[in-house]
Formats: structure tokens, C-alpha cells, sequence
């Protein structure tokens, strides 16, 4: 399977289009709006770069591949939607930065689906770097050995987020598992955190990175999953035919929830938890987590990885 990785122009521009129809009170983005949003959108975009952190956590609430479409729905205005991957992504990261939400939640026109997924949208102007969405929290946080910004100062709240969250690398895991739960359609599962060690491995590579080297040595889950011939391409094929983890945890994203974010399952939490026991005191990473999938019950995915072979 050959995954086809969006740029951050054209994300920006999904992004811009969601936001517009969203605070403009329109049913469904159609092509036409992610273009004309794709030449609208100078220095600001309408979903965060990098993730602000807030104080305190909000209250509690109900909560692939990359050509992946749902079946298509037929709209309030009749126009035939659709919905695939990145376009939930685009809607998560919009909504998750506006509250409180408006009334109206778009949805995308099938013409939208299908240009996504025949490539139409590749060259929209913008920035062509693909899309790496995490590396942007572990500079935040002091994680990279080169981040493109200095972080010369951390607020206390931030350091007590850190802090919290058992540092800058498992802070930034907890966000990518669950932009990939989302980009699933799901909860935030045990599928969805190894989808994030997977994931960690190939923005760092795209974005030209390294992690800082005192945390390497706890961050070896990928590699660990390659040398079984486990690719995140592959795992996310797998993942949309796992059996969902049904009963749900009251854990939180440490990094500001939001009433749009998945909620944790009880498998996500163990196998995080069971991680953090092997790391016995130090800094927790994805060499941890991979060996927790030894040691706990994580359903979805033992049942991913089964999928893989």
C-alpha cells in the first residue's frame, strides 16, 4: 500500500475551507471553497501549527488508509458527502480550536473526497513540507536536538503540563494518538498509541529531526516494530478492521482537552500506564510502550499487529 502523505499547504487549506463554511453558516465544503480558501490564507491559519497549552483541563464529555471513504450521506441541501481520513483530521483540529463551537458542523461534498484522493488537491499553493504535526509540540517542549526555535523560556504552566505528562516526547505521543484515533473515526485506543509510535518515527524523518539524544534510548519502539516488518502504512490498513476497545477511561489529553478530542479506552490507558511501570521511575517513551504490549491487555492492538503478520 502506497500512503499518500498531505502537505501542510494543502492541510492549511482543508482547514481554511472547514473554518469559513463553519462560521458562515454553510451545510458542505464543497472543491471550490478549499480552493478559493486555499488563496485566501496568507501567514494565519484557521487550526493551530503548534498546540497552545491551556491551564487546566476542561470538564469531562461524552465523547486507515489515507484514501479511506466512508459511505457517502445525502445533506440537509442534497448535495452527496462523504469523509475520509484527513478531512476529519482538518474538521478535529478547527473545531478543537474554536469554543465554544458554533451551531453548525459542515460536512464535506464527495467532489471534495474524491479530488482529495485523485490528487487534485496536491498542488494547491502553500508550503509543500508534508504534514508533521508533532514535531511542533516536542519543540514546544524542548524535545528535538535541533528545533527550529530555541525554547529560551517555559511558562510554569507549561513545565507543570510537562511535568504531568512525564515529559516532552510522551506529551506529543498522547496528541498524535489522538490525531490518529480521529483520522480512524475512533476512540483513542491501544491501536491508536502504536499508530503514534509508528507515526513519531516518520515526521522526525520527513521534518529532518532527531530527537534530543538523552531520550533516544527510551524511544526505540519504532524501530522495534520495523524490524518485525511493521510500517505505519500497513498498521493503519489494519487498523480499520480491528474490533473496537468499547469500554471508555475518564483520562484526559494532559495537553488542554477539548469537548471534540476521542476519549481514552481502558486498553489505551492500561497499555500507557503499564509503559510508565517499565520505565521504573526514568523517562517513559515508545521502547516502553511497544514492550508493554507484552505485559497488559491492549485488544486493539495486539489485534492490529496480529493483522500485519
Amino acid at each position: 500500500m502506497t500512503t499518500q502523505v498531505l502537505s501542510e499547504g494543502t492541510a492549511d487549506a482543508l482547514r481554511a475551507a472547514y473554518y469559513y463554511a463553519m462560521v458562515d453558516d454553510r451545510p458542505v465544503v464543497d472543491v471550490a471553497m478549499v480552493r478559493a480558501s486555499a488563496d485566501r490564507i496568507t501567514t494565519k491559519r484557521p487550526g493551530p501549527r503548534t498546540i497552545t497549552p491551556q491551564p487546566e483541563a476542561a470538564p469531562p464529555h461524552e465523547p486507515a488508509s489515507p484514501r479511506e471513504v466512508t459511505p457517502p450521506r445525502e445533506a440537509g441541501v442534497g448535495a452527496e458527502t462523504g469523509d475520509a481520513p484527513d478531512l476529519r483530521e482538518a474538521r478535529w483540529w478547527v473545531r478543537r480550536d474554536n469554543d465554544p463551537l458554533p451551531g453548525v458542523d459542515p460536512a464535506w461534498s464527495i467532489s471534495v473526497v474524491d479530488a482529495l484522493a485523485g490528487g487534485e488537491l496536491a498542488t494547491l499553493p502553500g508550503d509543500p513540507a508534508p504534514v508533521t504535526t508533532i514535531i511542533g509540540l516536542l519543540g514546544v517542549g524542548g524535545g528535538l536536538e535541533h528545533p527550529r526555535r530555541v525554547v529560551r523560556w517555559m511558562s510554569g504552566v507549561t513545565r507543570r503540563i510537562l511535568d504531568r505528562a512525564d515529559g516532552p516526547v510522551l506529551i506529543a505521543l498522547e496528541m498524535e494518538a489522538a490525531r490518529q484515533a480521529v483520522r480512524r473515526g475512533r476512540q483513542l485506543d491501544s491501536a491508536a498509541v502504536i499508530l503514534a509510535v509508528l507515526s513519531l518515527d516518520e515526521q522526525l524523518a520527513a521534518a529532518g529531526q532527531r530527537l534530543m539524544p538523552a531520550s533516544e534510548p527510551a524511544n526505540q519502539g519504532g524501530a522495534m516494530l520495523r524490524s518485525r516488518g511493521v510500517t505505519l502504512a500497513a498498521a493503519q490498513e489494519a487498523a480499520a478492521g480491528v474490533r473496537e476497545e468499547v469500554e471508555l477511561s475518564p483520562r484526559q489529553l494532559v495537553w488542554g482537552h477539548t469537548a471534540v478530542d476521542p476519549s481514552w479506552t481502558a486498553g489505551a490507558v492500561a497499555l500507557w500506564d503499564a509503559a510508565k511501570e517499565l520505565a521504573g521511575g526514568g523517562p517513559a517513551g515508545t521502547t516502553h510502550l511497544v514492550r508493554a504490549l507484552e505485559v497488559t491487555g491492549a485488544p486493539a492492538a495486539t489485534a492490529m499487529l496480529a493483522a500485519v503478520g
